[in-house]
C-alpha cells in the first residue's frame, strides 16, 4: 500500500492499477490507448481560462480510504443512518459502501463501483462507458479513462419506478491527489430515477487536489431522470468535470447543478435530445467568493423532432472571485420544431469580482423557436440603502438581496435535497466570506 501511495501519472502506474485489480487484457487495453490519447493532447482551456501554476506531475493517483464520518455534516451523515434509500460512498481512491435500497434491488436495478461492475456486467458496461465521453473529448477526459478509480455504475431496468432516492457521496480527505472517477447511468425505456451526487472535501493547510470526473447518462425511450450535483471542494482543488446525457424519444431529464466549492473550476456539461419529442431542463446555481476561478459551459443539442430544452443559470460573485458562462443552443438539420431557450444571469457584490456571460446560437433548421439572454451587473446600492433604513445591517441587506437573486433558480430545482444542501451551502459561505 505504501507504494501504491506514491503512485504517479505514468504507464507503469496504470499496469499497476489494472494488475492490482485483476482486470482482463481487454480493460488494460482501454486503459493503455486513453493514457495515449491524454499525453497528446494539451491541458484545455478557454478564452477566459489557463491552467495557470498547475502541475500536474505532482499529483499521486491512490491513496486508501480514511477516517471520514468526523467530516461529514450533520445532514449527511443522517442519511447513512437511513435504510430507505440507495448510497454510494467514495473515499479517495476505494468505494466504502454501495448499499441499493430494498426497493432498488427488488426492481431489478443495480448500484455497483466499476471494479464489481466490470466482474459481473462486463458487456453491458462497456456498451456504455465512453460513448458519451470519450477519452478525446479533452485531456482530463482521457486520464479519468485512462486512471479510473471507483466511481458508480447505475441500471435502472425497463418500467421500473424507483421512488426512494439515491445519494452518491465523494469525499477526498488526502493532499496532492489526483481523483479520476465515472459515472455511467442507464435508464431503459419508460424507467424512472431521482439520483444526487455530492462532492466535497475538507480544507487542507498544505498541498492541492486534482477531481476529475465524467459523467454519462442514457436515458431510454419514454423515461425520466432527476439529477442533483452539489460540488463543494475545498479551495485547493482543480476541479474538472464532463458530463453529458443522452435522451431518446419522449425522455425527460432535469438537471439541478450547485458550483459552490474549488479553486478551479473547469466544467463541461451537454443534454443530447437525440430523440423525437425529448425534453431537457438545466438549472445551475454557483457562489463564488476569494479568488475562485469558476469556467462553465453548457450546451443544449437538439437533434431530433419536437424536443424541448432550457438552461436557466443564476450566480453571485464576491471579491476577486471569477466566473465565465459559455451557453449554447445548437439545433441540428432536420431537427425541426425545436423550442429552445437560454437563460444567464450573474451578480457581482464588489467591483473586484468579474464575470462574463457568452451566449451562443447555432440553428440549421428552419422552424424552430430558440432564444437566449444574459445580463451581469453589480448589486444595486439603492436596494442596499432601502433595506438598511429599515433596520438590517448591510451584510443582512447584502446577504437577503443575494438570496433573492438566486431564488428563481433555486426554486426549479426539482430535488428537495438539493434545494436543502443549497440553501444551508450558501448560508456557510456567506458567513464564512463574512467573517
Amino acid at each position: 500500500m505504501e507504494k501504491q501511495l506514491q503512485l504517479d501519472l505514468s504507464q507503469e502506474t496504470l499496469e499497476e492499477i489494472s494488475q492490482a485489480k485483476a482486470e482482463s487484457k481487454a480493460l488494460l487495453t482501454q486503459r493503455l490507448r486513453a493514457w495515449e490519447i491524454a499525453q497528446n493532447i494539451p491541458l484545455p482551456e478557454s478564452r477566459f481560462t489557463r491552467f495557470r501554476k498547475f502541475n500536474l506531475e505532482r499529483f499521486r493517483t491512490f491513496a486508501p480510504a480514511t477516517t471520514f464520518l468526523p467530516l461529514l455534516p450533520p445532514r449527511v451523515r443522517d442519511l447513512l443512518r437511513r435504510d430507505d434509500i440507495s448510497l454510494m460512498v467514495q473515499v479517495n481512491s476505494d468505494v466504502v459502501l454501495a448499499r441499493p435500497s430494498r426497493e432498488f434491488r427488488e426492481k431489478g436495478g443495480l448500484l455497483l463501483d466499476f471494479d464489481e461492475a466490470f466482474r459481473k456486467h462486463p458487456d453491458q458496461v462497456s456498451a456504455y462507458l465512453g460513448q458519451l465521453v470519450a477519452p478525446d473529448e479533452n485531456k482530463f477526459a482521457a486520464l479519468t479513462h485512462a486512471f479510473r478509480s471507483g466511481g458508480t455504475f447505475v441500471y435502472v431496468p425497463a418500467n421500473a419506478v424507483i421512488e426512494s432516492p439515491l445519494f452518491i457521496l465523494q469525499i477526498i480527505t488526502e493532499p496532492d491527489l489526483a481523483i479520476f472517477t465515472p459515472t455511467l447511468v442507464v435508464l431503459e425505456s419508460q424507467a424512472r430515477l431521482s439520483y444526487v451526487m455530492e462532492t466535497f472535501s475538507p480544507p487542507l493547510e498544505e498541498g492541492e487536489i486534482l477531481a476529475c470526473e465524467t459523467h454519462e447518462v442514457f436515458v431510454g425511450e419514454g423515461a425520466e431522470v432527476h439529477i442533483g450535483l452539489v460540488q463543494n471542494w475545498n479551495r485547493k482543488t482543480w476541479a474538472v468535470t464532463n458530463r453529458k446525457v443522452r435522451l431518446e424519444r419522449d425522455a425527460k431529464a432535469r438537471w439541478a447543478t450547485a458550483w459552490m466549492g474549488a479553486r478551479l473550476l473547469f466544467a463541461r456539461q451537454a443534454s443530447l435530445l437525440e430523440g423525437d419529442g425529448s425534453d431537457a431542463e438545466d438549472v445551475q446555481v454557483f457562489f463564488t467568493d476569494d479568488r475562485q476561478h469558476f469556467d462553465i459551459a453548457t450546451t443544449l443539442d437538439h437533434i431530433g423532432l419536437h424536443t424541448r430544452g432550457e438552461v436557466l443559470a443564476k450566480g453571485a460573485l464576491k471579491d476577486r472571485s471569477r466566473s465565465i458562462f459559455y451557453g449554447m443552443i445548437k439545433i441540428r438539420p432536420g431537427a425541426q420544431h425545436a423550442d429552445s431557450y437560454l437563460s444567464d444571469h450573474a451578480l457581482m457584490l464588489n467591483p473586484g469580482a468579474r464575470a462574463d456571460s457568452v451566449p451562443g446560437l447555432e440553428i440549421e433548421a428552419n422552424q424552430v423557436r430558440a432564444t437566449h439572454g444574459a445580463t451581469t451587473g453589480q448589486i444595486d446600492s439603492d436596494q442596499v440603502f432601502y433595506l438598511m433604513t429599515r433596520g438590517l445591517p448591510e451584510n443582512e441587506a447584502k446577504k437577503l438581496l443575494v438570496e433573492g437573486f438566486l431564488e428563481p433558480a433555486v426554486a426549479r430545482i426539482p430535488i428537495p435535497a438539493v434545494k436543502e444542501t443549497l440553501q444551508e451551502l450558501i448560508e456557510r459561505k456567506w458567513e464564512a466570506a463574512s467573517s
